[in-house]
């Protein structure tokens, strides 16, 4: 099993009988990194599976119960990112499309849970009405909190640095009624393009 797509060239690769990757994407990669490989691995795709009794819609009353103890205003339009405190995972496009969005339409809010106090410049540098209009969380433990924080959302909004091997995040989003606008990168991971599927779980942004 391999997250990345990569092939193995060890020792170890001669007691493998089947290689899964995780999505189409990873087995289109893993197949270009092992194609001169003699003989040639065999590799499946069977993606993650999410449980669905743990991340569902929430009533309309529990969604803006949520917005109030965040400051959010109820009638706000939510874009909301979560991901974990680490640097790839977060990229300054997101909020510098914000700002862009909120001079357009003022009744938008930003939510973005896992980047509390870590890497301040992508939003310290904003305005000071744009930073107003940011709710920054840090990372959320339980998946209790994770369905809270989704459901609460208008649409989730990812333009992870790297990419996407499958993207969790994207699913669990989707499965709360909260659609997704992602970002295609051919040249990373790019499997949040399978996960979402324009027009189907959201928009994927080319």
């Amino acid at each position: 099993h391999s997250y990345f797509g990569r092939a193995d060239y060890s020792r170890d690769e001669s007691l493998i009988d089947v290689y899964i990757q995780i999505s189409l994407w990873c087995l289109w990669a893993w197949r270009r990194w092992t194609r001169k490989m003699n003989p040639e691995p065999i590799g499946v795709c069977i993606p993650h599976s999410v449980d669905l009794t743990r991340f569902e819609p929430l009533p309309a009353d529990e969604r803006m119960q949520f917005r109030r103890r965040k400051g959010i205003a109820t009638d706000d339009f939510v874009y909301g990112y979560i991901a974990q405190p680490v640097r790839s995972r977060w990229s300054p496009p997101l909020f510098e499309a914000f700002s862009s969005v909120l001079r357009k339409r003022p009744n938008s809010h930003l939510y973005v849970a896992g980047l509390g106090e870590n890497f301040p410049e992508l939003h310290q540098s904003l305005p000071e009405d744009v930073r107003a209009k940011i709710t920054i969380d840090g990372f959320l433990h339980g998946d209790e909190k994770l369905r809270q924080a989704y459901a609460a959302m208008d649409t989730f909004v990812h333009n992870s640095h790297l990419g996407e091997t499958f993207g969790l995040v994207l699913t669990e989003s989707m499965c709360c009624g909260t659609p997704v606008i992602t970002v295609a990168k051919p040249l990373r991971g790019n499997a949040q393009c399978e996960v979402v599927r324009n027009g189907t779980g959201g928009m994927v942004i080319a």
